[in-house]
């Protein structure tokens, strides 16, 4: 076997060790791997199998290739895409309010600085911290647990992954920050906050004080109709159509009180140039 499946743990059947620079050596080699191997430069993030993103972008894989992303079912997606990009991608089409609503839950817990972006029931990790720079991000909804080792010269971060097509993953990563361990417990709290909250205000909109069990004319089929066939409108693009008509808005009273006239497109320019940086990690 080659030496390639020895160093990352492919000759064990149930259990396979990730670590960059193997990775690195295998897209090198993608032409003997290329069932392992796929190049995709539009990657679109998936929140349901993507398991870690690998940065290459200082020293990118074949001079181009700066961002490999390990799938749950053990493929390597490479992309030129940076990190960063893969990043936007995840705040602009899954997150309500992108940094903003991030920020604001790391305020209330008293972290100037924080290494996640948080959904609820999944959270992606970053191995150096919320910044504009490229990095390293493992999905923690796939985490079963994690070891640090931190030694008086350099510290060291493993996460073992829940089982995965009948497969536990090990995925190393070397030299990190030597507090890199309270970052990640202050990154499931961040996660936990947003979780209840999101919970809570789920069942206040929902559920309120009603008894589920008591049917009402609101559940009758024969009423509702075809209805059903209407794709519903996801919580995210209900607060983006809030956000539009807020800055929408905004931008009216403020043009009317200055006696300006704007056009609709104009309008359209100010209200995407004003959500840019909201989702722009």
């Amino acid at each position: 076997m080659n030496d390639i499946f020895v160093s990352i743990g492919f000759e064990q059947p149930k259990y396979r060790l990730i670590e960059k620079q193997h990775i690195r050596h295998l897209v090198e080699k993608m032409q003997e791997y290329s069932n392992l191997i796929k190049i995709d430069n539009r990657y679109q993030f998936k929140l349901d199998s993507l398991l870690a993103i690998f940065n290459y972008h200082e020293n990118p894989i074949k001079d181009k290739y700066r961002t490999v992303v390990l799938d749950k079912d053990g493929q390597f997606i490479v992309t030129t895409q940076s990190t960063r990009q893969l990043i936007n991608q995840l705040l602009r089409d899954y997150t309500i309010g992108g940094m903003k609503l991030q920020n604001h839950f790391a305020g209330t817990l008293g972290y100037k600085r924080y290494h996640v972006i948080s959904l609820g029931r999944v959270a992606f990790f970053s191995l150096k911290g919320n910044s504009r720079d490229n990095s390293d991000w493992v999905a923690l909804h796939f985490i079963k647990k994690y070891n640090c080792k931190v030694t008086p010269k350099s510290a060291k971060l493993s996460f073992s992954t829940v089982k995965l097509e009948g497969l536990t993953y090990n995925i190393v990563f070397n030299k990190v920050l030597r507090n890199i361990e309270r970052r990640l417990i202050e990154s499931i709290r961040h996660n936990h906050l947003v979780h209840i909250s999101a919970w809570q205000h789920l069942r206040q909109l929902l559920w309120c004080e009603c008894n589920p069990k008591r049917k009402s004319i609101l559940q009758d089929k024969e009423l509702i109709g075809s209805v059903t066939k209407y794709d519903p409108l996801l919580i995210v693009e209900l607060a983006e159509l809030i956000i539009d008509h807020f800055i929408r808005t905004s931008f009216q009273a403020f043009t009317k009180d200055q006696n300006l006239e704007l056009l609709d497109y104009e309008i359209q320019f100010f209200i995407r140039k004003s959500k840019r940086s909201k989702f722009t990690y």
